[in-house]
């Protein structure tokens, strides 16, 4: 479980884009723009949940994972660069909370995120709307179930602003 504070990084937002395009890499780069258009900071503790804007895509599920799998997230770089700011947890609007290419089949970033750094990550989350209001700070509200033996499973994630 998780409940404390989340910072919301709109990157395409940031950019005046609706949508980050297949496989395109969120640098450091990225996550400094738009914390700083945004005059947001990353504290140690806060849950990261960065916004590709492939959230509204979910409801065309062949939009939302493409028949080739690229999908837009954190290159290794920004994933460390989350590490280092020794964030609780990180989520995005993706299948996959990673810059995912169907041609390569490592997933770096999860790997960092979960072996190495022990930070959960959270995927398909629904931030279209939170970002659409202007919310870059909020309290967030993450109870998974309780499953033993598990990688992974379903969580009930609330955002209150």
């Amino acid at each position: 479980p998780f409940i404390g504070r989340a910072v919301v990084i709109d990157v395409p937002g940031s950019q005046g884009r609706d949508e980050l395009d297949p496989g395109e890499e969120v640098s450091v780069a990225d996550l400094e723009r738009a914390l700083g258009a945004a005059d947001s900071v990353v504290e140690p503790g806060d849950a990261v949940l960065i916004r590709t804007g492939w959230g509204a895509r979910w409801p065309d599920q062949d939009r939302f994972f493409p028949a080739g799998g690229d999908q837009p997230g954190p290159g290794e770089a920004a994933g460390r660069w989350l590490a280092d700011q020794r964030v609780a947890a990180v989520g995005s609007d993706t299948m996959a909370f990673e810059h995912a290419h169907a041609a390569r089949n490592a997933m770096p970033v999860h790997s960092l995120m979960l072996r190495e750094a022990g930070i959960p990550i959270l995927e398909k989350l629904r931030l279209e709307e939170i970002a659409a209001a202007g919310v870059t700070v909020c309290l967030l509200i993450v109870l998974p179930l309780l499953v033993r033996g598990a990688t992974g499973c379903p969580v009930r994630a609330v955002a209150l602003d």
